[in-house]
């Protein structure tokens, strides 16, 4: 295992100085998810070219790449650095202590206002002097704030915590409502399923739904619904008639009484 520093001094600091080193703004998550998937198959590209990074767009590509060359992970070629092969080999804890050095090379007017407990205004105004704007601002400093997270960089008491880390990288998983994969309850009023659709509508962001939609989508649950418990303990009953209703079968048949 390389000492940190000396990788800092032969691979950070020349690159520093030449005052080429951008400013990542995508995903961290993905970045230590890349990290952990490369340990597991013990394998690194000698090239990170466009093809390793999957079927996602072009924008996403040259930010991922981007990334890279910016925390000194790849060459200007695109080759892995000595930084990129002692991160995937490292375990949890060391790649911390590695993340964290480096971020106080390549961060290290954000780390200053950190220990200065500086503003939020501040900090952004920070990545606006590296010739940045708008949305990519917001993606720059979500990035540090996840990087910082992980790395335990010092952090202003005036800024906004960032999520903790899982140690894949990524934030914790959310609590978000999905009803395609939930098994819903065999009783439920018509006032509770109406809310799994609301929150499905939501999660989705779609535009607010017609009368019509929001019934076309009740019927459906009550189907998936309807079709979990033939799998369990046979049809409920319950279900099957608010179906027929909604349908408009015959409600005279037995059973409506």
């Amino acid at each position: 295992m390389v000492a940190v520093e000396d990788l800092m001094q032969n691979e950070v600091l020349p690159r520093i100085r030449k005052g080429n080193v951008p400013t990542p703004y995508s995903s961290f998550g993905k970045l230590m998810r890349m990290v952990k998937e490369h340990e597991r198959v013990n394998y690194i590209p000698s090239v990170f070219s466009p093809d390793e990074f999957g079927a996602v767009s072009k924008g996403t590509v040259a930010a991922e790449r981007l990334t890279l060359k910016a925390l000194c992970l790849v060459d200007d070629e695109y080759r892995p650095t000595r930084i990129y092969f002692e991160l995937v080999g490292r375990d949890e804890e060391g790649r911390r202590e590695l993340l964290r050095t480096l971020g106080q090379y390549v961060y290290a007017e954000m780390v200053a206002l950190a220990e200065r407990g500086a503003p939020w205004a501040d900090l952004e105004r920070e990545f606006i002097k590296r010739d940045m704007s708008g949305s990519t601002v917001a993606k720059a400093t979500a990035f540090y704030s996840h990087y910082s997270g992980y790395a335990r960089l010092p952090w202003s008491d005036r800024w906004p915590r960032p999520k903790a880390s899982t140690p894949s990288g990524s934030s914790g998983p959310s609590e978000t409502l999905n009803t395609t994969s939930r098994i819903l309850p065999m009783h439920l009023d018509t006032n509770v399923l109406l809310n799994y659709v609301e929150a499905d509508r939501q999660r989705n962001q779609e535009s607010v739904p017609t009368t019509e939609q929001m019934r076309a989508r009740y019927i459906a649950l009550l189907l998936r619904v309807a079709e979990k418990s033939l799998e369990n303990d046979g049809p409920s009953m319950d279900v099957l008639d608010r179906l027929e209703r909604l349908l408009g079968f015959n409600q005279e048949a037995p059973g409506y009484n």
